[in-house]
């Protein structure tokens, strides 16, 4: 089955079904949904002509979730995902490599890290095929 409505529930059962909620997936998988009738009887989608929204939360789509079957469905409070950035952003001059092409090439480099404040805010279906 494509789409799990049990995430939600599982949320929700935690007390965690609250502050900024958003849905992140694969664009393939909006695809999907924008094909998959919520009933055979109607000509109603999972998601409308708004590819921002599912189940009235917010949708995201980015190539940075899982890229090739099986994809995943990550559903949660966002406010409770912290990223900490520490020391300052590095910027390297690299004059020389395309020298010859009369461009310069810059480098950005920052150091960062990903923490959950509260494991129960997320959940995912991590076996969506397309």
């Amino acid at each position: 089955m494509l789409f799990r409505s049990d995430i939600i529930t599982e949320v929700s059962q935690d007390n965690a079904l609250l502050g900024n909620l958003h849905w992140v997936t694969h664009p393939a998988v909006v695809g999907k949904l924008m094909q998959t009738l919520v009933a055979s009887s109607t000509d109603s989608r999972m998601i409308q002509m708004d590819t921002d929204q599912l189940l009235n939360y917010n949708l995201v789509q980015t190539t940075q979730m899982p890229s090739s079957s099986p994809y995943a469905l990550l559903f949660g409070n966002f406010a409770d995902l912290y990223v900490g950035f520490f020391g300052e952003l590095d910027v390297l001059v690299d004059p020389y490599s395309s020298a010859g092409n009369a461009t310069l090439n810059l480098f950005f480099y920052q150091f960062m890290d990903v923490g959950v404040a509260h494991a129960q805010s997320f959940a995912a279906a991590q076996d969506v095929t397309v």
